[in-house]
């Protein structure tokens, strides 16, 4: 398979303790992945450093052989274009009075020139995602009145619009209950395999996520403690170590 993010000696420190630090890890396109672990694992770290948010203190990062930590702001920007991120449920402020429709809209900026409007080609794409993920009749309802599922669904569409090679979703199930979190994971499982997306996903719902290209890396204190087949991972005493206990 061929690799489309590649991370060598990558670390990132935060007030003098090192929060991350992968010495080897790649990723092909076109897989599904999912990074579990402990609160505090370095799990949003490592996601945020792939896509450029984060720039390390040491080390390199390839995508699409591009070694994306000595890149320019422009570039930078561009490459950042090739991503859609769904941030935690907790850092989107949903009090704010925006349309469902206004919040899917979001996912153009930084796409589109800001003084562009939207073209007829942009608003049916719009409109495509809106009626894809089920959210037709609740397309000009404020986003702080959708239920936690709903604004998921509205998370992801406003990721998608920008035409992403790379999705990446942080806890996007997290208080969720379990009729949302099986609609959530279906949904990617079927996105995955409909538009050959490259996801990475984190979560603490290890037995709900899809079942194909089951990879999972497990981290514990900034390192990687296991990566591979979902049934090597989940090794009793594996978890035990990065959990203290036995978390499921």
């Amino acid at each position: 398979m061929e690799s489309l993010f590649t991370l060598t000696d990558v670390t990132v420190h935060r007030r003098g303790k090192c929060i991350l630090s992968v010495e080897r890890l790649a990723i092909g396109r076109g897989e599904f992945i999912g990074v579990i672990g402990p609160n505090g694992a370095g799990k949003t770290t490592l996601m945020l450093t792939c896509c450029g948010l984060i720039h390390p203190d040491s080390g390199k990062i390839y995508f699409n052989k591009q070694d994306i930590t000595r890149l320019g702001t422009l570039n930078s920007s561009r490459i950042r274009r090739q991503f859609g991120y769904v941030p935690q449920s907790a850092h989107y402020h949903s009090e704010l009075p925006f349309s469902l429709r206004e919040v899917i809209e979001m996912g153009l900026a930084g796409v589109k020139a800001p003084w562009r409007r939207l073209s007829r080609d942009d608003r049916q794409h719009i409109d495509f995602w809106i009626e894809r993920m089920g959210l037709h009749e609740r397309c000009n309802h404020t986003f702080r009145s959708l239920s936690g599922g709903e604004r998921q669904k509205c998370l992801i569409a406003r990721a998608l619009v920008r035409r992403p090679n790379v999705l990446m979703l942080d806890e996007p199930c997290a208080n969720l209950d379990f009729y949302w979190k099986e609609n959530i994971y279906a949904l990617l499982d079927e996105l995955h395999r409909e538009l050959s997306l490259t996801i990475m996903l984190i979560s603490h719902d290890d037995g709900l996520l899809p079942n194909r290209e089951r990879r999972l890396l497990l981290l514990h204190q900034g390192r990687i403690e296991a990566d591979g087949p979902a049934a090597e991972v989940l090794r009793t005493e594996r978890l035990q170590k990065a959990y203290g206990i036995n978390p499921l």
